[in-house]
């Protein structure tokens, strides 16, 4: 907590690396997570008597000035960064939840601050071009052709990361060159607060306030189609279902009952083997006179 506020002389940061790395060592010897101490602890209240107080006169040998610093020792320094820490992890994982089931399963807090977090915050950033959402407009028509596609863009990216922006608790706020007076606007979660550092500017440019309410009333806009339509959608798809259920059922019943004939054989009438022995007879009483006429016809030619 008093070594970075002690101006020791250092240009190569040599002096800087080997004092945070001895202070390094002691957070291992004092910790009791280490197998050390979960096997041996009298071993580990040894390498704290040896090496901890090693690393005290070290780093007293090399950040050591000519006057007298101003040390601090008190805790709360210390318990307040502790309870920020506690913080910025709830509020990523407020943002881990509002991300959908198949981005969550692949990424972890670790990952998401080191690697996605810096990423989404320049993408929400208002850009540079001809298409930066720069001007604080009070209607999406005014904007040109350039930014409303990087204005719907902007819109997919919050859905897609389960972001929008809300009114400010603080009661600031900011003047729009159209002099109308708007709302300081937010992140919500605020994950962009976790790459804020104190006396670091930012190269990047925020959205206005005003653009901000239009692109959270975008995004609440298009939530409401998406639920609508995959309520539309469950709606048909239940209606399909429930169509095949009562055709498998009635299937089931005739199955179950007995089987229906074809419809060629229920027109074929019942033929009895009287009529079919008679009609037989018949054609052949027809055929032999058939042939006796042949035979007279050709007597007389």
């Amino acid at each position: 907590m008093n070594i970075m506020n002690v101006s020791y002389v250092d240009p190569t940061m040599d002096k800087c690396w080997a004092a945070h790395e001895m202070l390094s060592c002691v957070d291992v010897y004092r910790s009791f997570k280490t197998s050390v101490s979960s096997n041996n602890s009298s071993e580990q209240r040894t390498m704290q008597k040896w090496h901890i107080p090693t690393a005290i006169a070290a780093c007293h040998i090399l950040c050591r000035v000519e006057t007298r610093p101003d040390l601090s020792f008190s805790m709360r320094p210390l318990n307040d960064a502790i309870y920020q820490l506690e913080a910025n992890f709830g509020l990523v994982d407020k943002f881990l939840e509002g991300l959908p089931p198949a981005v969550k399963a692949g990424i972890n807090k670790q990952q998401f601050i080191s690697d996605m977090l810096p990423y989404c915050v320049w993408l929400l950033s208002s850009g540079h071009g001809n298409g930066a959402l720069a001007r604080s407009v009070s209607s999406v028509d005014i904007l040109t052709k350039e930014e409303k596609t990087a204005f719907d863009a902007h819109v997919k990216l919050l859905r897609d990361l389960g972001l929008t922006y809300v009114k400010d608790d603080d009661d600031s706020r900011d003047h729009t060159q159209h002099g109308r007076t708007s709302v300081k606007m937010r992140l919500e979660p605020e994950i962009d607060k976790l790459s804020l550092f104190e006396g670091v500017s930012a190269s990047r440019r925020n959205v206005p306030p005003l653009l901000k309410e239009l692109l959270a009333h975008a995004a609440n806009v298009a939530g409401m189609r998406e639920s609508h339509s995959g309520e539309i959608e469950s709606a048909k798809l239940d209606k399909v279902n429930d169509v095949i259920g009562s055709k498998q059922e009635g299937d089931e019943e005739l199955s179950g009952t007995k089987k229906v004939k074809s419809p060629m054989k229920r027109a074929m009438p019942m033929v009895s083997e009287e009529s079919e022995t008679l009609t037989k007879k018949k054609f052949r009483a027809s055929s032999v006179s058939t042939l006796a006429i042949l035979r007279v016809v050709q007597y007389c030619v």
